[in-house]
């Protein structure tokens, strides 16, 4: 980690933000910034909401699949009524129209979708995709965000 966090602190006088709230990619829009990161259903949501003025790329060497969940609390007065509604949120219907509307990748097998929405949704079965072990990288997490505070940020 410390070479990333050497050659980051270089880059750190040409950040406008390391603050993603409300979002990385409204200084993009609105010309504040030239780069932003961010996940790529939202960056793609977005560059379709800002008529040309933000574009989407992924890097060559791979990116990270970021997996939501669903769940229902243990002991819910209103079990049923959640369980409808993840029955719903994870039919094909819903998935179908959750990446179409917000270019999130489906989670059912049977789900189709158009050429043009397909090319633009995360597919985890794609080669690029960064196998990342989530229990190491918390193990860790506090010891790089201490060196990025000191290092990168200045704080």
């Amino acid at each position: 980690m410390e070479p990333a966090i050497k050659e980051l602190a270089k880059l750190a006088p040409l950040v406008n933000t390391w603050e993603p709230v409300p979002d990385v990619y409204q200084p993009v829009i609105s010309g504040t910034s030239e780069f932003g990161v961010g996940w790529n259903a939202r960056a793609q949501y977005f560059s379709e909401e800002s008529d040309g003025a933000m574009g989407v790329v992924q890097p060559d060497d791979g990116i990270g699949f970021q997996i939501n969940t669903i769940n229902l609390v243990e002991g819910s007065e209103k079990a049923a009524a959640a369980q409808e509604f993840m029955n719903y949120a994870l039919s094909k219907e819903a998935q179908e129209s959750f990446a179409e509307a917000l270019f999130y990748a489906p989670v059912v097998s049977d789900a189709e979708l158009p050429e043009s929405v397909k090319d633009r949704v995360a597919d985890s079965a794609d080669p690029a995709i960064v196998d990342i072990d989530w229990i190491w990288l918390a193990d860790h997490r506090d010891d790089w965000t201490e060196q990025w505070r000191r290092s990168v940020i200045g704080g």
